[in-house]
């Protein structure tokens, strides 16, 4: 038994028409953006949650976490 693809005409945005390679080439490449792009965003959140830690430090002289409270407790 003989099996034939049949290939399916696919169209980009603009009206040309995509061979399966065309297509998986755009979907690695699509992918691979999308992988910096979640890259670059947890690099630059990480980088503002360390400078918001430093930034606490830097007013207060101790992180807030270890900061004692201060108020006076009457008997």
């Amino acid at each position: 038994m003989k099996v034939e693809l049949i290939p399916v005409p696919v169209a980009d945005p603009d009206g040309n028409t995509l061979t399966l390679q065309e297509m998986s080439w755009r979907t690695v490449v699509l992918a691979g953006h999308l992988l910096i792009g979640v890259s670059v965003a947890e690099a630059s959140f990480s980088r503002l949650d360390a400078t918001q830690k430093d930034w606490s430090t830097k007013w207060s002289g101790t992180p807030r976490r270890y900061q004692s409270d201060h108020r006076s407790v009457s008997p």
